[in-house]
């Protein structure tokens, strides 16, 4: 069993570290070559040294010219991943990544590694350890120790030898027997011969309910042509370029070239035919014969549809028809294709009508026209058309078949297939569709002969020879026009609508069934009229009536003899079925009918008002006048209306409320209710009033409600808008912020992009008025440095007071570092440590020489706020606003007690799930301004829940003016620019204590050695600083059963969390796999999808991962840094985590580009997270600040390859302890 599990566990190691030394290539063809000189025998391992996970092989390799190389390298086999690589040829040092040598040298080193004793010793050196068997071509035979020798097996060389001759040796068969066929093919193009024949013995054609047809085909080159066997390998062979001979004289290679275009526009149709049915067959295989003998057949069933199109393609040209003749015998014509209608002569005749001069025979009793060729019959006598029993219809020729669809009408003749124009196949398709082939007479009872008439008799005048003698009067059997009737009164409180239908002299209800005895009612119209009706009167639970019955009594309803207005009202009619109606209360139904309701009836026919209504009038919506005034730091608003009184006025408003199109008046008229005013409805709403108070006056308003205001009403077409000056500046100060006069303080002149200018200037613009807001920028576009720009620029105008920042805990320091590199004049402080010090602390903050701003939690802000509550700051700033988005909770109540002249939040999702996030965080910036939380639910966060755009357009005009927010592709134009971060993580408590256990651990086994002897412990230093950097990701990697928490975790979900929540796609890098499982359990705890990639995928894995991932499968990708920091194109992320720096900045910048390169429409924003005061922040300053010592230490040679000494070492462990 450990021997099975040991050779799996081989196995894994093999493909990983293949799969690592693929993607780290530099070149392509890199591995092919390192792969050859490994088969050919050019690698050897001298030696393998294993500590700690680590394997530590030198080898020699022949490269080119017989000259030989050392090469050396690291495995960790834990991670299975190939560490670091060194080789002495000339090429190495000209790129990054492994050469040709290294990859022989690990190709051989794995070879052997298939054969290790699990039981081995670490540390054990010499080839010999791994205690393989030689291969059969390093082996030296024995003398013989019987007369027969053992038979030799041929080496794994030698067999990828031969099968690379057998290989070469096919092709080069294959290479002739194409070369033949393109040199046949060479000359005049081959043409395709389409062989058409009824579907009647063919496959069952599952997909339509027509008939059936069945193309053939033959390959015709000059005067050869080749029945074609099979019509899906035709195909086939076409799409693959294959040779295919037909017969001794004609073979060649299928490729386009070799067809004319036809026979390709042909192949192409049919190859989308044959990709159709195979995706049916394979859904419905029992219902085909399998779709191997269906496609492979000679032939290929197509449906009229298909068939149409070929023939378009064939117009011109012969095709073979085979059909059944009327004796049943197959025939075969070869006919051209023709554009045009073919002649056709169509008889109409009366059956049972009496002719002149035979004594009252009559006409009609052959089965069909005996006339046909000889002489016209008799007419029959005018006015005997009362007595046809019937009507025969004949047509000639009457054995043309039909073929219709997309592609056209197509008439299928014994002398030609005719493709019909537009007009005979719009008018009269169905007609053929229908009839052809019609192999006797057609017969028409009397009660369907007018119907027949309406539908075809006017085409077929037009487009065929229609045998009609005047004396039969065909145009006498049309039918009556419908000419409708619509009368509209009131009756009992309804409004209702009696609607009639008159057919010459006799009129119908609507809405009544059609009976026997009834004209011929035109049935379309009838229902087009019916649906009108209903649209403006829907009640009264009408029938449609089903005009596929018929009663047996006639209807004997008819509108006669007193006048409309007499009937009206001599007695009040009943409701009933027959009549739809309305309530008269129903002010929408009755705003409906008079605004469009009418207009529409009226183009069906005429309509008549009773008295009451005829009175009623529509009004247009009213001139409205409106003035503002700011004085004293108060609001001021007038409404009034020159066409309205002011109770008109207020009922108006009012109606906008309840979502009316109109407004009944108390004389009765409607008064339209447009967009014009109703930007005044929407002000008395978002202002938190009625229409009533907003019409009396309202006076002594905040001034922060002046820009909702100028929003609401300054393109209000109907509102005449009149300002003061106080509220023209106010409104002029925000129209021009990205002119305005704030000059950023020269720390952050020469770093501020201009649309950052623009959000300092928009800070300083809303701080100047006494105003709060929300800069809400896009993830990465620079929210903390704006805001330090504006506090830095409050300070220079003479604030003397401190600001206070309130941020999540992780982001504390980064503040802190944020203002050292920034703006370092300002003195800022951290609010941490001890409940005393920090109460302390606070209240010392207006002493003379006290911090400019202080920094602290969410969480100890809410334990200080008695203490922040007695002291008096310039501005309160909440980082990461959403943390108040549940104002129930105690951190949102916290937060609106801290005093403050001006409060802004910073957030990129200041909504994630509701409305009421937002109105929290406007009650912390400005209370009041957005009203009550019960009130705001009512007039905002319900109705825009339920769809209502108007009240979301008037929120917005409310808030817009106080939240500024630009994308990265709104301010980014050209390639998107890089922003790196560094995020800071405070390691405490457990964590903290474990590392500096192993980091002093490390210093004293370093300190204790002489230089000399460390060389011989590198190996196990790296698995040291492996161990430091692991519990600065989580101790858990480490130390099972840890329970303790990490801050660099907490971190990194802070800033994926607010990423996903922004839209955006994360690429998640680590150089520790484990790492994701515990990443991978927290995202599944918050119910964030993710996908994961490491060195033990598989290449198709990887491939089908990244498709995923770019099509947004998943927002967050986790990848090994080794595994995924080439050869990936994932432009679909903009945000880039590094959860653990690698020591290889290189490689970092390299996982980096997987998102920021070509293609990348967004600025890409990169995060390294680093543990503070550790061994991590170390590597970060010398990345910056000693790149030929980050080289040493980061690059591909790693610890021990280019003379990092044991004081370089425990240079980082002093620094970063101290």
């Amino acid at each position: 069993m450990g021997r099975r599990c040991g050779a799996r566990r081989n196995m894994t190691l093999r493909r990983s570290i293949t799969n690592d030394l693929i993607d780290q290539a530099s070149l392509p063809n890199t591995f092919a070559k390192g792969r050859e000189l490994y088969r050919f025998g050019g690698a050897k391992v001298n030696a393998v040294r294993r500590e700690a996970g680590f394997a530590d092989v030198d080898g020699v390799v022949s490269g080119s010219f017989s000259a030989e190389y050392p090469v050396s390298f690291v495995v960790d086999e834990r991670e299975m991943e190939l560490v670091e690589h060194e080789c002495a040829c000339p090429a190495r040092g000209t790129y990054e990544g492994p050469c040709k040598h290294v990859v022989a040298l690990v190709l051989e080193y794995l070879d052997l590694a298939t054969g290790i004793d699990e039981d081995a010793a670490p540390g054990a050196s010499g080839a010999a350890s791994f205690a393989p068997a030689p291969r059969a071509s390093q082996q030296r035979q024995a003398p013989p120790a019987a007369p027969k020798p053992k038979p030799v097996r041929t080496s794994q060389a030698i067999g990828r030898l031969l099968a690379r001759y057998a290989s070469e040796a096919q092709e080069e068969v294959r290479r002739a027997t194409v070369a033949a066929g393109l040199e046949v093919a060479e000359g005049e193009p081959v043409d395709l011969q389409c062989v058409i024949s009824s579907g009647s013995d063919s496959y069952y054609y599952s997909w339509s309910s027509s008939d059936t047809w069945n193309l053939g085909l033959k390959v015709v080159r000059g005067k050869t042509s080749y029945v074609v066997k099979s019509v899906g390998d035709l195909i086939d062979a076409w799409h693959t370029g294959e040779m295919v001979q037909y017969g001794k004289n004609l073979g060649f290679v299928h490729r386009p070239s070799a067809f004319t275009d036809r026979a390709n526009a042909l192949l192409g149709l049919l190859s989308d035919v044959v990709e159709a049915q195979q995706s049916l067959y394979a859904a419905q295989e029992n219902r085909f014969y399998g779709s191997d003998r269906r496609l492979s057949a000679k032939t290929l069933p197509l449906s009229p549809g298909q068939l149409a199109q070929v023939l378009r393609l064939m117009m011109g040209q012969t095709v073979v028809v085979e059909s059944y003749s009327r004796e049943y015998n197959r025939k075969k014509r070869a006919i051209p294709v023709v554009e045009g209608n073919p002649r056709l002569e169509v008889e109409i005749a009366p059956v049972g009508v009496k002719v002149p001069g035979t004594g009252g025979a009559l006409v009609g009793v052959a089965p069909a026209p005996a006339w046909r060729g000889a002489a016209a019959p008799p007419a029959p006598e005018a006015g005997d058309l009362a007595d046809a029993v019937g009507y025969r219809l004949s047509i000639f020729p009457d054995d043309f078949e039909c073929v219709r669809g997309d592609g056209g009408l197509f008439l299928l003749g014994a002398d030609a297939v005719y493709c019909c124009d537009a007009q005979m196949d719009e008018k009269l398709g169905p007609f053929f569709e229908t009839l052809f082939p019609c192999s006797s007479a057609l017969e028409i009872s009397p009660d369907d002969m007018p119907g027949f008439c309406a539908s075809v008799l006017a085409p077929l005048r037009e487009l065929t020879e229609l045998v009609e003698p005047a004396e039969y009067a065909l145009d006498g059997l049309m039918p009556p026009q419908a000419e409708f009737r619509f009368r509209i009164g009131l009756e009992n409180g309804f409004v209702t609508c009696v609607a009639s239908v008159r057919y010459g002299d006799e009129e119908l209800s609507l809405f009544e069934p059609a009976r026997a005895g009834q004209p011929t009612r035109h049935v379309v119209r009838e229902m087009a009229a019916q649906q009108a009706v209903l649209a403006y009167f829907p009640d009264g639970d009408i029938e449609l009536p089903d005009y596929s019955l018929v009663a047996s009594t006639p209807h004997d309803h008819v509108f006669g003899g007193a006048s409309y207005a007499d009937r009206w009202h001599t007695r009040p009619r009943r409701v009933t079925p027959l009549n739809p109606w309305f309530a008269e209360d129903d002010d929408e139904a009755y705003y409906r009918l008079f605004s469009e309701g009418l207009r529409e009836l009226a183009s069906y026919g005429e309509v008549l008002l009773s008295e009451r209504l005829r009175g009623v009038s529509v009004r247009q919506a009213p001139s409205v006048r409106v003035e503002a005034a700011v004085k004293g730091g108060l609001l001021d608003i007038q409404v009034e209306s020159t066409d309205m009184t002011p109770a008109e006025l207020v009922s108006y408003l009012a109606s906008y409320e309840r979502k009316q199109k109109f407004v009944r008046l108390g004389n009765g008229d409607i008064v339209r209710l447009d967009g014009s005013v109703s930007a005044v409805a929407d002000l008395a709403g978002g202002l938190g009033m009625d229409a009533k108070s907003l019409v009396a006056g309202v006076t002594g308003l905040p001034a922060n409600r002046t820009l909702f205001v100028d929003a609401m009403l300054k393109r209000a077409p109907g509102v005449r808008f009149e300002r003061d000056s106080g509220f023209r500046q106010i409104v002029r100060d925000f129209e021009t912020v990205a002119d305005a006069d704030f000059v950023p303080p020269a720390a952050f002149r020469q770093v501020l992009r201009p649309y950052q200018t623009e959000g300092f200037r928009w800070l300083c613009t809303l701080g100047k008025a006494g105003f709060g807001g929300i800069l809400a920028d896009d993830m990465g576009l620079g929210k903390t440095l704006q805001m330090m720009a504006y506090l830095a620029f409050a300070r220079e105008e003479g604030e003397t007071r401190p600001a206070l920042v309130v941020c999540p805990a992780s982001l504390v320091y980064n503040w802190s570092a944020e203002f050292a590199k920034f703006s370092p004049d300002t003195r800022v402080a951290v609010v941490a440590g001890a409940k005393q010090a920090r109460v302390a602390q606070i209240a010392s903050a207006a002493a003379d020489g006290a911090p400019d701003v202080l920094i602290t939690s969410y969480d100890l802000m809410k334990r200080d706020v008695t203490a922040y509550a007695q002291g008096d700051f310039s501005c309160v700033v909440l980082d990461e606003a959403q943390y108040i988005k549940n104002a129930s909770t105690k951190a949102a109540k916290a937060a609106k007690q801290l005093p403050a002249s001006v409060r802004f939040a910073l957030t990129g999702t200041p909504i994630e799930n509701r409305l009421s996030e937002l109105w929290s965080i406007f009650d912390f910036l400005m209370p009041g301004v957005l009203g009550s939380a019960e009130s705001f639910g009512r007039r905002f966060a319900t109705p825009i829940a339920n769809g209502e755009d108007a009240v979301a357009r008037r929120l917005q005009g409310l808030v817009a003016p106080f939240i500024l927010r630009r994308l990265k592709g709104d301010v980014l134009d050209d390639l998107p620019e890089k922003n790196e971060s560094v995020v800071v993580a405070n390691m405490e408590g457990e964590q903290d204590k474990l590392y500096r256990a192993n980091a002093e651990k490390l210093a004293l086994m370093l300190s204790d050695q002489k230089p000399e002897e460390f060389a011989g412990m590198k190996l196990k230093v790296l698995a040291e600083l492996t161990k430091l950097r692991q519990i600065c990701c989580d101790p858990g990697l480490l130390y099972q059963n840890y329970e303790g928490g990490s801050a660099k975790l907490e971190t990194c979900m802070e800033l994926v969390r607010s990423a996903v929540e922004g839209g955006h796609q994360v690429l998640l890098f680590s150089q520790f796999t484990s790492m994701f499982e515990i990443i991978g359990r927290r995202l599944d705890a918050e119910g964030v999808g993710y996908l994961q990639l490491t060195g033990s995928t598989s290449k198709e894995e990887r491939i089908r991962l990244v498709e995923r991932f770019q099509a947004g499968a998943a927002p967050v990708f986790l990848i090994s840094l080794k595994a995924g920091g080439v050869g990936l194109n994932l432009t679909a992320a903009d945000i880039v985590i590094h959860y653990d720096p690698w020591w290889n900045v290189a490689a970092q910048n390299q996982a980096t580009d997987r998102a920021h390169r070509i293609g990348q429409e967004r600025e890409v924003s990169v995060f390294k997270l680093i543990a503070k005061g550790t061994i991590e922040e170390k590597i970060i300053e010398m990345q910056e600040s000693k790149r030929d010592l980050a080289e040493r230490v980061i690059g591909g040679e790693g610890v021990g390859r280019t003379g990092i000494t044991r004081e370089d070492i425990l240079a980082l462990l002093d620094a970063a302890a101290s």
